[in-house]
């Protein structure tokens, strides 16, 4: 402080501080008292922390994990201000040792703490009840042992049972405040003709336990060694495990034998089994045996397990098996373009001794699946059976099963994944005809449908040269039973109207026999020459001239002779239509006359200028156009 004009004032005002380790222990005296031999007790103990440094600590390192006296966790860290929780764990092996020590725990910056620790171990008490129990041999029975827990924490026990005839849960959790029921499993494999006896071992976490004998009395099964019915699938390997006891005090040999009722035919069933099984004295062994049944039915039959120098320990077991169809034999895969077959052999074995027939069944597939209706097979043989696949239309199939049936051997049944691939196109159809004139050509193809069928025409444009002959765009055709199928001929008229080559693509469809693609390459020559004509003196010869153009076309008409007179020297034809050209043969008076001539027909199409000739002669016969044309269409 110092003096200003008379009055005392504060010069300074100084505070200070410093950290500090301060630790200890929340007890100084931890008893374990009258634990039992098998127990494990607990001591709870708290490190504090009141200090401002954080600390490392370690228990004496003399109480490791193998003694009697551990403490968890042996080492750690406490933080300034916090508090850590550790525990003595008093796990006596010996009745009357006494464990009494300081034990101390170290710090990094606090002086050590002790504790005195001290321990007594006492034996285990005696059986407070008995438990009795009573069942057959190869079956179990359960008891309950009511547990109780006065404390305020869970406990988690974990009780032992000094024989294997018993058994109980490996760990057992019990609330606060509350009673649980422990369950006890009496579980005798065979008749011993005494009693049995064990020890329930109960420990609690305070050191303290219960003990509770047990004792437990087998009796036999009133049948012994019986199997229920069970379902299997022919042609399957079935493993059936069986329990062979010796209740003996020497090791017995088994000799293994199946029987059935009535005996079946050899090869009919396949046991795989071991010639003979030794099981040791008071012991159980399990023999597996493995069943092959080659036809369905009920089989009832017996496994014997005889015991040629103790025969009183002979051990049977009754067999009740219902055989029923397999399901699937095999699968495969079958893949095949439209019209064409693939084919899997199918293996049917015959084990017998004589010859066995089946009968062979297609379901999902019957219109393209093909396959023989029955087979033979011989003693001791194999046939393969061909399967044909033969799509007709490219599309999705559904799975198909074929199955052969024999009441000799059973059934073979396989699985098919059909598969179709689209047809290829048929052979390149070339066609030729000239300008203004009009083909005819055939389609010709086979068709396998076993129903009868219409074909209808698809072309690949809308405006096309091409058009089914008649009236009607579809062939309707009888189903055909043939394996070669049915030829089928389709007339298609060619009418080009421009010079040139095209490709067309025709379809020929049916939902039942399936599609034809015929590629076309159609040629378009010039117009051609056509006649001679033969006309008559006097009278009037109709020459025809069609229009193939879509739009209507203006003629013009001219003779090269005076001697051969149109009578029209100019006409319009509408598109698609025909019409007659009208020439008459008048050779004039006195002037020369001419015998043969030339009729030329003119017209302009999309600019351009086409000429049709027709050559013309005088005949004294009456011959008429038909005959012309025919001589033309014969020349085509």
């Amino acid at each position: 402080r110092m003096l200003v004009c008379g009055r005392e004032m504060p010069l300074v005002f100084v505070s200070a501080f410093c950290e500090d380790a301060e630790v200890h222990l929340d007890v100084q005296n931890i008893l374990f008292n009258d634990v039992v031999v098998g127990t494990t007790a607990f001591r709870r103990i708290v490190i504090m922390n009141s200090g401002d440094i954080s600390q490392r600590f370690r228990w004496d390192p003399t109480l490791s994990t193998q003694s009697e006296m551990r403490v968890v966790p042996p080492t750690g860290l406490v933080r300034a201000h916090s508090e850590q929780v550790c525990e003595f764990v008093y796990t006596p092996k010996d009745a009357g040792n006494v464990f009494r020590r300081n034990v101390r725990v170290e710090f990094d910056d606090a002086p050590a703490a002790t504790v005195n620790v001290e321990a007594h171990a006492t034996e285990r008490p005696k059986a407070e009840a008995v438990l009795t129990f009573s069942c057959c041999a190869k079956a179990t029975t359960t008891k309950t042992v009511p547990v109780d827990n006065p404390t305020d924490g869970t406990w988690t026990i974990k009780p032992v049972i000094d024989s294997r005839l018993w058994t109980a849960p490996k760990s057992f959790q019990i609330n606060p405040r509350s009673t649980a029921l422990l369950p006890v499993t009496y579980a005798p494999m065979f008749v011993s003709g005494e009693k049995d006896t064990a020890t329930l071992f109960i420990p609690f976490h305070n050191g303290a336990a219960r003990v509770i004998e047990l004792e437990g009395v087998a009796s036999h099964p009133m049948e012994e060694g019986k199997v229920a019915v069970k379902t299997i699938e022919a042609g399957t390997p079935h493993l059936e495990n069986f329990e062979v006891y010796n209740s003996t005090t020497q090791p017995l040999r088994f000799q293994v034998n199946a029987q059935w009722t009535p005996e079946l035919e050899k090869g009919m069933v396949t046991v795989k089994a071991p010639a003979s099984i030794d099981v040791p004295a008071k012991q159980m062994k399990i023999c597996a045996i493995t069943f092959v049944i080659l036809k369905e039915g009920d089989l009832r039959g017996t496994v014997q397990f005889r015991c040629p120098e103790r025969e009183d320990h002979t051990q049977v077991f009754d067999l009740a098996l219902r055989v029923v169809p397999k399901k699937v034999s095999s699968r495969t895969e079958l893949v095949a373009k439209v019209r064409n077959a693939a084919i899997h052999l199918m293996p049917v074995k015959n084990p017998l001794g004589k010859n066995a027939h089946a009968n062979i069944r297609v379901e999902n597939g019957s219109d393209v699946i093909f396959v023989d209706s029955s087979i033979n097979i011989p003693p001791k043989g194999t046939v393969d059976v061909p399967i044909r696949f033969f799509p007709l239309v490219h599309k999705e199939y559904p799975v198909a099963t074929v199955t052969a049936t024999s009441v000799e051997i059973g059934t073979v049944s396989c699985q098919l994944l059909l598969r179709s691939k689209p047809p290829e196109p048929e052979k390149v159809t070339r066609v030729s005809c000239p300008l203004g004139q009009t083909t005819v050509f055939p389609l010709r193809f086979t068709h396998y449908c076993k129903s009868n069928c219409e074909f209808t025409v698809r072309f690949g444009s809308k405006v096309t040269p091409f058009s089914k002959v008649g009236s009607s765009s579809s062939v309707k055709m009888p189903g055909t039973t043939r394996p070669e199928g049915q030829e089928v001929s389709m007339e298609i008229q060619y009418e080009p109207t421009v010079v040139g080559e095209i490709k067309e693509s025709i379809e020929v469809f049916s939902p039942q026999a399936g599609l034809y693609i015929f590629p076309v390459l159609a040629s378009c020559l010039p117009p051609q020459r056509q006649g001679p004509f033969l006309l008559r003196l006097g009278q009037v010869t109709s020459i025809p001239f069609r229009n193939v153009f879509l739009e209507p076309l203006t003629l013009t008409l001219s003779t090269d002779s005076p001697s051969f007179v149109v009578l029209k020297t100019t006409e319009t034809v509408a598109a698609k239509k025909t019409i007659n050209i009208q020439v008459t043969y008048k050779p004039e008076e006195g002037g020369s006359v001419s015998q043969t001539g030339k009729l030329t027909v003119s017209g302009v199409n999309n600019g351009e200028t086409l000429q049709w000739v027709y050559y013309l002669k005088c005949g004294v016969v009456d011959v008429g156009p038909s005959v012309a044309t025919a001589s033309f269409r014969g020349r085509e």
